[in-house]
């Protein structure tokens, strides 16, 4: 895989903190550190094989704690 994308919420104009990373065989790497993001995140990272994805959730938004996914899409792309 090389692309990540997933959907935050954006009925308001709050903003989100968190990192992704991509992992596969116990060996995490870090695809995006971030402190403002919001609506729809593109990742585009190198090629590597990928088990799952995990995004810590590192101070919620500028409204509440909470990080609301509304979708996430992975998939290779030339």
């Amino acid at each position: 895989m090389n692309t990540f994308i997933f959907w935050l919420w954006d009925r308001s104009a709050r903003t989100y903190g968190f990192v992704v990373y991509a992992s596969d065989q116990n060996i995490e790497t870090v695809i995006l550190d971030s402190a403002a993001k919001q609506g729809v995140v593109k990742i585009n990272f190198p090629d590597q094989m990928v088990k799952y994805f995990r995004i810590f959730n590192r101070n919620g938004n500028t409204s509440n704690t909470q990080l609301h996914i509304i979708k996430a899409m992975a998939f290779f792309k030339q």
